[in-house]
């Protein structure tokens, strides 16, 4: 059996025209007497507010303010993930404010290839690198645990075709 089996190149993060951030929270809506969980404080059915251009490179980080991991899923991208580092989740949802408690973490080797799915732990900032290639239209992100996806832990997200510019001679 090879050491290696295929060398994987990292997406330089040179490439990456625009970051984002996620927020993973929970929390009971009393009216209903149910858990929600909605994906960046916004629901299913709501406008779509991320739209990435076919062939760009963007970093997607998902700050995981829950007592749960989350297994995070981007439909039909690839992706690479940079590191993970936690942070004061309580702080972040009284005030808003995120202060970092760790310094970043490198994936462990079973995490430093192709995904599909990222692992989001507990009060943590998982950092990955995606290249939005192949396809545009809509796609969907969402958790893969059924409870917390049925809870509202899905979204939206376009991917668009490049805009050009066009220079009048």
């Amino acid at each position: 059996m090879p050491s290696v089996l295929r060398t994987i190149h990292p997406i330089p993060e040179s490439a990456v025209v625009k970051s984002r951030l996620m927020i993973l929270r929970e929390y009971m809506d009393r009216n209903r007497k149910r858990m929600l969980m909605p994906l960046n404080g916004t629901r299913w059915h709501e406008p779509v507010t991320e739209r990435p251009e076919l062939d760009s490179v963007e970093i997607w980080s998902f700050a995981n303010a829950t007592a749960d991991i989350h297994p995070i899923h981007l439909r039909l991208v690839r992706f690479q993930i940079l590191h993970r580092q936690s942070f004061d989740a309580d702080e972040y949802l009284l005030s808003g404010n995120s202060t970092s408690e760790a310094r970043p973490r490198h994936p462990p080797p079973a995490d430093q290839g192709w995904k599909d799915t990222v692992q989001t732990y507990p009060e943590t900032v998982t950092r990955v690198i995606v290249r939005f290639e192949g396809y545009t239209g809509r796609h969907f992100s969402h958790c893969h645990l059924l409870e917390h996806d049925t809870n509202g832990m899905m979204r939206p997200f376009e991917v668009v075709a490049k805009s050009t510019s066009w220079v009048v001679p």
